[in-house]
């Protein structure tokens, strides 16, 4: 199909920096670099189901990257509601080819319901994080906030009961660096409708 075409030399000419290494920041994205080069895909794969997941969500931020380049500098930039837009859906697409492949009914649904569950936290959790930055931002009008204010903010505004204490939410929170856009979030949350 076109859409293996397009990611084929993201694997055969090395633009993707999957191995772990000491040091390696965690998480993933795709950059695009500039419009005249190709774009890098990073990310941490172990070889799980959810690597997987993760793997192709990115090439699907970095087959858009590509094919957005042909415009050039001034219009390949994309509102983050599209660009997730695609990302999910290099995601399902990979989702569907797992989902067809698993070996039994058993198999079937532990995919299944992996993905619904997925789903639904990526959803609550987007919201959550745009509903902090809308008050974030309320928050500065006020005034200069420190990263200790934020901090104490986040720990104010968050009931998070996937983070086990202050440090752990705090070193989340830091992975995410949204503060650098605003209502990013949202956007992504958008993407999976």
């Amino acid at each position: 199909t076109r859409m293996a075409e397009l990611a084929e030399p993201f694997f055969s000419k090395g633009w993707i920096d999957a191995a772990v290494k000491p040091g390696k920041a965690p998480g993933a994205f795709a950059h695009p670099t500039v419009t005249n080069v190709h774009p890098y895909i990073m990310l941490n794969y172990l070889g799980k189901p959810r690597d997987v997941m993760t793997l192709a969500h990115e090439l699907g931020h970095g087959v858009h990257q590509l094919l957005a380049s042909k415009q050039g500098e001034m219009l390949s930039s994309t509102p983050l509601t599209l660009a997730e837009t695609a990302s999910v859906f290099g995601e399902m697409l990979t989702f569907r080819k797992m989902l067809n492949a698993a070996p039994d009914l058993q198999s079937r649904k532990i995919l299944m319901a992996n993905k619904v569950e997925d789903m639904i936290n990526t959803v609550v959790r987007q919201i959550a994080f745009y509903d902090f930055e809308c008050k974030l931002h309320d928050a500065r009008k006020s005034g200069e906030l420190t990263p200790e204010n934020i901090n104490m903010f986040a720990m104010k505004h968050y009931d998070n009961p996937t983070c086990v204490d202050e440090k752990e939410f705090l070193d989340d929170m830091k992975r995410f660096k949204y503060l650098k856009r605003l209502f990013r979030k949202y956007e992504t949350s958008k993407g999976k409708e």
